[in-house]
C-alpha cells in the first residue's frame, strides 16, 4: 500500500481526535471518497479549540470557547477547509483589518514609526529569512523601546506564544511574510487580505467542528464522541488506514512501540500555557474595537481583550504565554486581569471564568526540533506539533492534515 493519504484507493479510514488537524484529515479522507470514522475521546469535537459551557453572574447558561482564538493571517488552508462544508463567512468570521490602530500606537513619535519602518524595509530585503539561531528579540535589533513593546512583543506572543528573547525569528518571519506578501483569500462574499485578522463571531465548535460531523454523517460515515483509542492495535483490524491526530503526548503513546525515535522527539517538546479570563462588564458597554492589545507585566499578564458576543458586556481577556503561573494558580491570574482591565478599561468587572490550557502550544523556539511527519504503511501522525512552517496554530494544525 502506498504511503499518504492521496494515493489510497477506496478505503476504511480512522481518524484518531477530533480537533482541527483531526477534522481537516476526515475531510480530505472523506472528499477522496473513503468511509471515515472520526473517534474523539472528548463529548465535544475541537480539541484545544472547541467550546464550553459557562454560566455567567446573571445565571445564563451561555457557550463560550475553551480558549479565545483569531485567525491571524494567511489562514488559507483553514478557510478552504471551512469552505469545503459550506460555511457562511460573513456569518460566522469578523474581519479586522491588520493595522496599527489594534496595537498600542496612538502615542507614538514619528521616530516610532520610523523605527518600524525600517525594521521591516529590513526584513523585507531579506526575503524575510534569517538563521534558525537568530531570536525574534535579536532579529528586532535596533527597534525602539516603544516598537518593541508595542508592536513586536504582542505580535510575537499572538502568532507563536512565546517570549521574544527565546522566540524563533525564523518562524516569526514566516508567519509575517504570509500575511503580508501572500495573495488574498477569495470567496463567494468578497475576500480577505491575508493580513486581516478574523474574529470568530460563534463559538469555536459551532466555527467548523459541527459542521466537519454533519458532512461525515450526512455522506454516510461516523463520528464516535466520548470514545477514546487506547492502541493502535484494538482498532487496525477494522481499518484500513489510521491517522492520528491527537494531542502530542497522547500520539507519542500510540507510537512509541512502533516508532520509538519519533515517539522520543515528541517527548522533547517544550510547552506554553493561555489562559483565558471571562468576564462580564455592564451591559452598556463596549470596547471601541473588536479586540484591543494590552500593555503587560508580571502584575498585569493579559495582552490582548476581545469583545464576546454571548452577552451584552461580555468580555474575553487573553494572558498569551501564562507559563510562569504554576499549576493552581488561575484565582492570581484572574485576579490580575480583573484589575488591569478595570484600570484599562475604567468599568467595573465581575469574573466569569478563567481558563488555562498548560499545554495549549509548543515553545516555538530558536532550539526546537519538531518532530517529522511520520508516513508509515497504513498509518500517518498529523498536527500542529509536526515539523512545518508555522508555529502553533489552527492554520497549522490544518496544514498538517492536507498537504
Amino acid at each position: 500500500m502506498a504511503n499518504g493519504l492521496a494515493q489510497i484507493e477506496r478505503k476504511r479510514f480512522a481518524v484518531i481526535g477530533g480537533g482541527w488537524a483531526g477534522c481537516a484529515a476526515a475531510m480530505r479522507a472523506l472528499n477522496a471518497g473513503h468511509h471515515v470514522t472520526l473517534f474523539e475521546a472528548a463529548r465535544t469535537l475541537g480539541g484545544r479549540a472547541r467550546s464550553v459551557q459557562v454560566i455567567l453572574p446573571s445565571g445564563e447558561s451561555v457557550t463560550l470557547d475553551n480558549g479565545q482564538h483569531i485567525l491571524l493571517g494567511a489562514y488559507h488552508e483553514t478557510l478552504r477547509l471551512m469552505q469545503s462544508v459550506g460555511i457562511d463567512f460573513g456569518a460566522v468570521l469578523e474581519r479586522v483589518p491588520m493595522r496599527l490602530g489594534v496595537l498600542q500606537t496612538t502615542s507614538w513619535q514619528w521616530r516610532n514609526y520610523a523605527s518600524l519602518a525600517r525594521l521591516v524595509m529590513g526584513w523585507s530585503l531579506r526575503g524575510f529569512a534569517c538563521s534558525e539561531a537568530l531570536t525574534v528579540k535579536a532579529l528586532s535589533q535596533g527597534a525602539s523601546t516603544r516598537v518593541m513593546k508595542d508592536v513586536i512583543e504582542p505580535l510575537c506572543l499572538s502568532a507563536l506564544n512565546t517570549a521574544v528573547d527565546v522566540a524563533s525569528g525564523r518562524v516569526f518571519l514566516r508567519v509575517l511574510k504570509d500575511a503580508f506578501l501572500s495573495k488574498r483569500f477569495v470567496h463567494a462574499g468578497g475576500a480577505y487580505a491575508s493580513s486581516d485578522m478574523l474574529i470568530p463571531k460563534v463559538d469555536l465548535s459551532t466555527l467548523l467542528p459541527s459542521q466537519v460531523a454533519q458532512a461525515l454523517q450526512s455522506r454516510g460515515s461516523c463520528v464516535r464522541l466520548g470514545e477514546r483509542v487506547v492502541s493502535l492495535g484494538s482498532i487496525q483490524n477494522d481499518f484500513d488506514y489510521i491517522v492520528v491526530a491527537t494531542p502530542p503526548s497522547e500520539a507519542a503513546r500510540l507510537l512509541r512501540e512502533i516508532a520509538p525515535d519519533w515517539a522520543a522527539r515528541v517527548d522533547e517538546l517544550e510547552y506554553r500555557s493561555i489562559a483565558t479570563v471571562y468576564a462580564q462588564a455592564p451591559a452598556d458597554f463596549f470596547l471601541p474595537k473588536p479586540m484591543l492589545a494590552l500593555q503587560s507585566d508580571a502584575q498585569n499578564p493579559a495582552q490582548f481583550v476581545f469583545t464576546r458576543r454571548e452577552a451584552k458586556g461580555l468580555l474575553a481577556f487573553v494572558v498569551s504565554d501564562a507559563s510562569n503561573w504554576a499549576i493552581g494558580e488561575g484565582d492570581e491570574i484572574e485576579r490580575r486581569v480583573l484589575a488591569q482591565g478595570e484600570a484599562k478599561l475604567g468599568v467595573a468587572l465581575q469574573p466569569v471564568t478563567t481558563i488555562v490550557e498548560k499545554r495549549a502550544t509548543f515553545a516555538c523556539t530558536t532550539q526546537i526540533k519538531r518532530p517529522a511527519k511520520l508516513a508509515l504503511v497504513g498509518l500517518s501522525v498529523v498536527g500542529d506539533y509536526i515539523d512545518g512552517p508555522y508555529p502553533s496554530t489552527i492554520e497549522g494544525a490544518v496544514l498538517s492534515a492536507v498537504r
